[in-house]
C-alpha cells in the first residue's frame, strides 16, 4: 500500500515463444505483461496491478488467457482505513525423513483449512515464513549426478576446489525449476496463491538444509555458492515482486505496508549468513536507520493515512525465524553455554525424528555432529546470541521512541506456541492472555511460532523434553537487560478437548492468523491447529496483543 493505492504483481508462466494476453481486472489498472525470465520451454511474465483504496473493502476479480486457456480468480483488498487480515505459515513440504507423506494427506489439508477460513473472513495477504519447498526432501538436489559426485569427494580441501561446470548449472537449475513449478501446483495451495496476495521469505530448505551455517571451507566453495545463487534466482522469481533490496544496496530483506498502522518487515537471515553471523552489521545499521526514518515520516509524506493512526503507532509485524531448540537448551541450565546439554538435545532429537541425510552427507564425513548446522542456525546459539540481543534492544528502543508494538512471527521448528519478551518485574510470574499486564511496556514483544503447515510435526518426546525448562527465562539467562522471556501456557486442552500435560508447545501441523481490532488498536493472534482427522476443521488457540501506550 502506497499513496492511497494498493499495488501488487501477478506471475504468469507461458510456453516459450508465446506472450500472454492482457490481463482483465474488474477495477483498477493492469500493466502489459513484462518478461521476467525464461527457462527450458517456459517464459515468466509479470503484470503490475494497481487500484485505489476506498472507504470500504473490495473484492476484485481478474482473468488472464494463457495458451488458449482462461484462468479466473478473485482477491480481497482492505479499505483505506483498514489493516490487512494476515495469514502466516512456514515449512510447506516434507523433508527426506518422512517416507510416507500420504499418511498426512500430503501438504494439502491445512491449505484447504486456510481457504475455508478465507471464505468466511477473507485474508488480504499471506506471508510464507520460509521453507516454501524442501530441496532436500522428495526432490533432493544432492541426488543429481554432479552433486552426488561432489559428496563422494570426502577430503574437505578437495571439495572446496571442485569447479562449477555447465553440467552443474543445467542440472541444478532444472531441479529448482521443476520443484517450484510442481510444488506450487499442489492441490489447494495453488488456489490460495491465486486468490490471496502473498509474500515469501527464504529459509534454508528453500536452498538446502542449513545453508549458510556450514564451516567456511564448505560455505565458500564453488558448489555451495552457486547452488545458493540459483536457489535465489527461482525464489525471487516465484516471489513475483520486482526485487529491490530493502534497505537499498543490502541483501533481500523486505518491507511491506499492510495498512495504516501495520508494517511488515522480513529480515533476510539466510543469504549472507555465516557460522558466526546471521546478518552483516552494516545491514542491521541500514535496516534500523530506514525503519526509524519510516516511522518518523510527517503526515504530509504519508497523506493517505491520518495523523492519529501514526501517533497510535505502527504495529510492527517482524518476520524473524527463531527456532526453539537452543532457546530451551539455555533455559534448562541457565548457563551461557553447556556442551553436554547441547549434545543431549541432539540425542533426543536424533532418537525422536532422525535428521536430513543432506546435513549428514555434508558434515558427517568430517566427524562433526549431524545436527551441527541446526544448532548453529539457532538465534540463541553462543555464536549468535549477542547479535540477537542487539537486534531485540534496537527494536525495544524503536518501540519506546515511536510508541510501536513489535510482534515476531516465526516458524521452522514443526511445533507451535506463543511467547513474549517483557520487562522484568520481581515476583511476577503471571501471563495475561489479554495482555493487560504489559500495555505500557515497550519491551513487551510477542512471538507467534507457527510451523509446519505441511511437514510432519515434532514428536511428543521432544516436546516433553522442551517442557523441562522454566516457563520464564530471567535476564541472567537471556543476557537481555531488564528483560525476561516467557512462554504462554496456551494449550490447556488438545484439539480433541482432552486435557494436555504439556501446555506451552503443540506438536501438530498448524498455520496462524493476525487480525487487527480497530476498537482498541489491538491484534488478535490465532494458531489454527490441525485436527486429529486432518479432513476436519482446525482448532484455534489465541491471545490478544494490546497496543503500546507509553506513559
Amino acid at each position: 500500500m502506497k499513496n492511497g493505492l494498493w499495488e501488487a504483481t501477478l506471475l504468469i508462466m507461458a510456453p516459450l515463444g508465446t506472450r500472454p494476453q492482457r490481463m482483465q481486472m474488474s477495477t483498477g489498472s493492469v500493466s502489459d505483461p513484462v518478461l521476467l525470465d525464461s527457462f527450458g520451454a517456459r517464459s515468466f511474465f509479470r503484470y503490475d496491478l494497481s487500484l485505489p483504496l476506498l472507504d470500504q473493502s473490495q473484492k476484485v476479480s481478474y482473468a488472464v488467457d494463457v495458451a488458449g486457456k482462461t484462468f479466473q480468480y478473485s482477491f480481497h483488498v482492505p479499505a483505506a482505513s483498514e489493516n490487512s487480515h494476515v495469514a502466516f505459515y512456514s515449512c510447506n513440504g516434507f523433508d527426506c525423513d518422512q517416507e510416507h507423506p500420504e499418511n498426512f494427506g500430503g501438504v494439502s489439508p491445512l491449505w484447504k483449512d486456510l481457504l475455508r477460513h478465507h471464505a468466511e473472513k477473507p485474508f488480504h495477504v499471506q506471508i510464507g515464513g520460509g521453507d516454501q519447498l524442501y530441496m532436500d526432501g522428495t526432490v533432493n538436489i544432492f541426488d543429481l549426478p554432479t552433486l552426488k559426485q561432489f559428496l563422494q569427494t570426502e577430503d574437505i580441501e578437495e571439495r572446496r576446489s571442485v569447479l562449477w561446470t555447465i553440467q552443474h548449472e543445467r542440472e541444478v537449475s532444472a531441479c529448482y525449476f521443476r520443484a517450484y513449478t510442481s510444488h506450487f501446483q499442489t492441490e489447494a495451495m495453488r488456489d490460495a496463491l491465486a486468490c490471496i496476495p502473498y509474500t515469501f521469505t527464504c529459509d534454508d530448505h528453500d536452498i538446502f538444509d542449513g545453508f549458510g551455517s556450514y564451516p567456511e571451507s564448505q560455505r565458500t566453495s564453488h558448489v555451495h555458492r552457486n547452488i545458493g545463487r540459483i536457489a535465489y534466482r527461482f525464489y525471487l522469481l516465484f516471489n513475483t515482486t520486482p526485487h529491490s533490496p530493502w534497505p537499498p544496496k543490502t541483501a533481500s530483506s523486505q518491507k511491506t505496508k499492510l495498512g495504516p498502522s501495520t508494517l511488515s518487515i522480513a529480515f533476510d537471515v539466510r543469504s549472507q549468513r555465516t557460522e558466526k553471523q546471521v546478518v552483516p552489521e552494516e545491514c542491521w545499521t541500514a535496516i534500523f536507520h530506514e525503519l526509524n526514518k519510516r516511522l518518523q515520516e510527517t503526515p504530509t509524506k504519508i497523506k493517505a493515512y491520518s495523523l492519529d493512526d501514526v501517533q497510535d503507532g505502527f504495529r510492527g509485524l517482524v518476520r524473524n525465524f527463531m527456532s526453539l531448540v537452543a532457546f530451551f537448551r539455555r533455559a534448562i541450565t541457565g548457563q551461557k553455554h553447556d556442551t553436554a546439554v547441547e549434545n543431549k538435545v541432539e540425542q533426543v532429537i536424533l532418537s525422536g525424528v532422525g535428521h536430513s541425510s543432506v546435513a549428514d552427507q555434508l558434515l558427517g564425513h568430517f566427524g562433526q555432529p549431524e545436527l551441527r548446522d541446526d544448532l548453529i542456525d539457532e538465534w540463541t546459539h553462543p555464536f549468535h546470541l549477542q547479535e540477537r540481543n542487539a537486534m531485540i534492544q534496537q527494536l525495544q528502543n524503536i518501540a519506546r521512541q515511536h510508541q510501536t508494538r513489535v510482534t515476531f512471527t516465526s516458524g521452522d521448528v514443526h511445533i507451535c506456541g506463543m511467547g513474549r519478551f517483557r520487562t522484568e518485574i520481581e515476583g511476577n510470574d503471571f501471563s495475561d492472555l489479554y495482555g493487560n499486564d504489559i500495555v505500557t511496556d515497550h519491551r513487551a514483544m510477542y512471538q507467534i511460532i507457527s510451523s509446519a503447515i505441511g511437514n510432519a510435526p515434532g514428536p511428543e518426546e521432544v516436546i516433553a523434553f522442551l517442557h523441562t525448562n522454566s516457563r520464564i527465562l530471567s535476564p541472567s539467562t537471556s543476557e537481555l537487560e531488564n528483560t525476561v522471556e516467557e512462554m504462554f501456557e496456551l494449550f490447556q486442552h488438545d484439539v480433541d478437548y482432552t486435557e494436555k500435560t504439556h501446555k506451552r508447545l503443540m506438536g501438530r501441523r498448524n498455520w496462524s492468523s493476525v487480525k487487527y481490532n480497530p476498537l482498541d488498536d489491538s491484534l488478535n493472534a490465532e494458531l489454527h491447529v490441525e485436527n486429529v482427522n486432518y479432513e476436519q476443521p482446525s482448532v484455534s488457540y489465541g491471545l490478544r496483543i494490546p497496543k503500546l501506550t507509553v506513559v
